[in-house]
């Protein structure tokens, strides 16, 4: 009979908290790891997003040389009803030689569809068909993870273009202007 305790808590965070993203823009983020105090086997995780403001484009798995590729898992886009349930069901990787980072494990693009706030939020994957729960490579128990969340922030005009925008408008306006004062004295 197998004893599951818990281990020391790794991290699996993005690698920014707070994102800027232009409306129909697209826009990525790593996924990044620590197991500096209990390297692991590896796992596997969901990544939760609103479907209704984000379209997920893409995961791509990064270069990180503690990963063994035989391990790695995309996940499966599962979208619900409730669109702030929608995930990315199912990321894995892991590698018997045990993964300790710090280090990015691969990159998320996802596409703005809508302006205002957003969140990506990450939990562990209990499916054990889908990389399962984290395993210390030297316990071989399950492993505290302490995972991270992101804000999006969807604007519909980007700030420069807003501007110019708004600069190229005044410069028509004074032009109508002058053009009305000089057709009112007759100048040419």
């Amino acid at each position: 009979m197998l004893a599951a305790t818990a281990s020391h808590a790794g991290t699996v965070s993005f690698g920014e908290t707070l994102i800027n993203a232009d409306l129909n823009g697209t826009f990525s983020v790593d996924l990044r790891i620590d197991f500096t105090g209990d390297a692991t086997l590896g796992g596997g995780l969901d990544i939760f997003f609103d479907s209704s403001a984000l379209n997920f484009s893409s995961f791509d798995f990064g270069v990180a040389p503690s990963l063994d590729p035989s391990f790695n898992r995309l996940p499966n886009l599962v979208l619900n009803a409730d669109p702030l349930q929608s995930k990315l069901e199912g990321l894995a990787f892991g590698s018997f030689a045990g993964i300790t980072g710090p280090e990015v494990i691969g990159t998320l693009t996802f596409q703005a569809t809508a302006v205002g706030s957003s969140a990506l939020s990450l939990a562990v994957t209990t499916d054990p068909s889908k990389g399962g729960e984290f395993i210390s490579s030297s316990t071989f128990s399950l492993q505290v993870v302490d995972f991270g969340s992101a804000a999006i922030q969807v604007s519909a005009v980007p700030v420069p273009a807003a501007a110019w925008l708004f600069g190229s408008g005044l410069i028509a306006l004074a032009g109508v202007v002058k053009k009305r004062k000089t057709l009112e004295t007759g100048q040419h």
